[in-house]
């Protein structure tokens, strides 16, 4: 083979296997959006950190397949999405970072609920034998 056929046949190699990593590239984000959507996790800096930093550590591009293997890898450490219940009146809770938009909307029960769930109006200990410094 001549040379300039093995240029060409190795630019040509180039071009696909950069096209095969944008498409890998851009799969994974979709399945990334996906996974937020479905509440697996937040779509967060701190899991976009963690995963980035778990495929450099294991020398991998993005694809589907190794976005899951971090997913998997990392799920205890992750941000998850917090899951809110329903009040004994049927009304929904608030969420804990509730604005206050969102608080001034909201019923008396719902802001009793919230504040309970913030711990707000109580004392709690300070340092590790509730003692203070």
């Amino acid at each position: 083979m001549s040379d300039n056929k093995v240029s060409v046949n190795l630019e040509h190699l180039r071009s696909a296997v950069q096209q095969q990593r944008v498409n890998d590239e851009q799969a994974a984000y979709v399945y990334w959006q996906k996974q937020v959507e479905a509440g697996v996790m937040l779509d967060s800096q701190k899991n976009r950190d963690a995963v980035i930093a778990y495929l450099s550590e294991h020398n991998q591009l993005p694809s589907v397949a190794t976005i899951q293997a971090a997913l998997m890898e990392l799920h205890e450490t992750l941000e998850k999405p917090e899951v809110l219940g329903t009040l004994p009146n049927g009304e929904k809770q608030l969420p804990i970072d509730a604005s206050e938009s969102e608080m001034k909307r909201a019923s008396v029960q719902q802001l009793r609920d919230l504040s309970a769930r913030r711990f707000e109006g109580k004392s709690r200990p300070a340092g590790s034998f509730g003692g203070r410094f």
